[in-house]
């Protein structure tokens, strides 16, 4: 996004991380995407790969493995996609920064999101979802289904 403006509908000012997430901010989350895909000295097509990799340990483009049949597994097109889609390898973030808030062509249910919010409130521990029976608040104690 080189010479473009991003403009944002809160009037917050300059924000950290944690602010970012606690105010929803999705210039925030632009202005990151733009500069991992355009800040380094390869492509941006080749930068897209190295996030999409990372993005995509959230479960994000692959099955969860939940108690539930028929679970799919999202989408987060490889850089080849928009390559083709654009006529060229060097295309910027511009042309597809609603990836960057979980819009535009990445597939991406409500459950798998409460997942991945799950992980970054549990610092980066990862537990699989599961359907529950029944919960018995008095012990603390669950009962899961199967």
């Amino acid at each position: 996004m080189v010479g473009t403006a991003m403009g944002c509908t809160h009037v917050h000012g300059p924000i950290n991380l944690s602010q970012s997430i606690q105010t929803s901010c999705n210039t925030y989350y632009g202005h990151i995407y733009s500069a991992i895909l355009e800040g380094g000295d390869v492509l941006p097509s080749q930068q897209y790969d190295i996030w999409r990799e990372k993005v995509m340990k959230f479960s994000i483009g692959r099955r969860i493995g939940i108690d539930i049949p028929g679970e799919k597994p999202g989408l987060l097109p490889p850089s080849q996609y928009y390559s083709k889609r654009f006529g060229n390898e060097k295309w910027m973030s511009g042309y597809n920064i609603s990836l960057s808030i979980g819009q535009g062509e990445m597939g991406i249910t409500a459950l798998k999101m409460a997942n991945i919010m799950s992980i970054v409130t549990n610092r980066g521990y990862y537990y699989n979802p599961h359907l529950v029976k029944m919960m018995d608040n008095s012990f603390g104690i669950f009962s899961a289904f199967g």
